[in-house]
């Protein structure tokens, strides 16, 4: 969208403060995971047949990162296109970035694949989709819209086994609902009882401060947590990552509000600098208005975004983005849409004074900018995590300013952060997988 941390790098690879914080969040919601006897016993539903599907989803996982190996040409190609994300013509008629070409769409195909203990990532044209677990496809498009518009369509594909998308979304809610009935000293407990392996190497990253559930007189559950990052930990062992965390998400601040359309409020959380809260209110495993009432939440919400960063000097932020956010339950498929028709409220550094503003709408126009995340399974195939991503960008002199100062991140991070990331994740996911055994 209008800046990095909005806008992923079209290979995949996030910059700027939402790589650290999309990592970050995945990482807690794994942790809080071990608060939660219903979040294991809805991932490994079926018996001994469930747990060997959770086992393999998170095999799958840590595969991804398990000594990542990118090709020559494939790194090339990436490092391109994360640099070209706002200003596509740079690439748009470079031929050694393309698979595949036509007259107004450049189209790069690639997968990854485990060999021999390594995970390689290549070029692919023509991939098709993945079935071994672990295996994943990624399709990039580029497509001319005008003289100086274009859209960018990302769609990636990973197979995780054979684990049902029910399960997947059961064991979200009950994550969601996890303090209802207990006391937050005990689900703190089941951190270190449940999962203990996972909180050994989630705690080099982070820590679950508080969790403070308040039973109200109609039944419900209101329940606060308090989570709080801790880089500096993660220098002892991982000491690039650890300056890239610092340097990024010390100066990160963001508000999330899920509502429907009605404006009650479901879900709120509040992110400043090293510290994370969340607030939700539950019943039967269900999330009820944080303001009072019995609607159970509906499918169609409504998710509101402020954010605010710092890159070198310059202050950059959001305030009033609103994208429609709808769930999907079918017998096969849970998914996560979200959708942004109206541009919100900029906070720019005050050079771009006198740049030409209107480029900065041009993502939200028509169809929107996209962003679709979904666990589909099926009778005889694998089970695959997707995402889609749709965004159109104008191209200007505020879009390249803001491109040359994303560029800084991405250089930071891609030098020698991602390695040392990698191999966290991939601790975690396999202490995930000891601790579901």
């Amino acid at each position: 969208m209008g800046f990095k941390s909005r806008l992923p790098t079209p290979t995949g690879r996030q910059s700027l403060p939402r790589h650290g914080v999309r990592n970050t969040v995945a990482a807690l919601a794994l942790l809080a995971a071990g608060a939660c006897h219903g979040f294991e016993s809805q991932l490994t539903a079926g018996g001994p047949d469930g747990r060997a599907r959770a086992d393999q989803l998170f095999s799958a996982l840590g595969a991804r990162y398990t000594q990542l190996i990118r090709t020559p040409r494939y790194d090339s190609a990436r490092f391109r296109l994360a640099h070209a994300s706002l200003m596509p013509s740079r690439v748009f008629d470079d031929s050694t970035t393309w698979t595949a070409r036509t007259a107004d769409t450049r189209t790069l195909t690639f997968a990854g694949h485990a060999v021999n203990g390594r995970y390689v990532m290549d070029l692919a044209p023509g991939a098709p989709l993945p079935v071994r677990p672990g295996d994943s496809r990624h399709v990039v498009a580029l497509t001319k819209l005008d003289h100086d518009g274009y859209a960018w369509d990302t769609d990636v594909h990973f197979s995780v086994g054979s684990i049902g998308a029910r399960d997947v979304g059961d064991a979200i809610a009950a994550l969601l609902s996890a303090a209802e009935g207990r006391s937050g000293s005990d689900v703190i407990a089941d951190v270190h009882a449940s999962f203990p392996a996972t909180s050994k190497v989630a705690s080099m990253l982070f820590s679950l401060d508080s969790v403070r559930p308040v039973l109200l007189a109609d039944g419900s559950t209101q329940s606060s947590l308090l989570i709080r990052l801790h880089p500096d930990r993660m220098r002892a062992r991982f000491p690039d990552y650890g300056d890239y965390l610092t340097k990024y998400l010390a100066s990160t601040t963001y508000h999330i509000s899920v509502t429907d359309r009605a404006g009650a409020q479901y879900l709120e959380a509040i992110a400043q600098g090293k510290a994370l809260r969340i607030r939700v209110r539950t019943k039967g495993g269900e999330m009820l208005p944080l303001g009072g009432g019995t609607r159970v939440r509906p499918d169609s919400l409504l998710l509101t975004l402020d954010l605010s960063t710092k890159v070198r000097m310059f202050t950059l932020g959001l305030r009033k983005l609103v994208m429609d956010f709808t769930v999907g339950r079918s017998a096969h498929e849970r998914s996560w849409t979200f959708v942004a028709h109206t541009d919100p409220e900029w906070d720019l550094p005050f050079v771009t004074e006198r740049l030409l503003r209107s480029p900065l709408r041009r993502p939200f126009q028509g169809a929107g900018s996209q962003f679709r995340l979904a666990v589909r399974d099926s009778v005889n195939g694998p089970t695959l995590v997707s995402r889609h991503l749709h965004v159109v960008v104008q191209e200007s002199a505020i879009f390249r300013f803001l491109s040359a100062l994303s560029g800084n991140a991405i250089d930071d991070f891609q030098k020698k952060a991602d390695k040392e990331e990698d191999e966290w994740l991939r601790m975690l996911f396999e202490a995930l997988r000891a601790d579901i055994r």
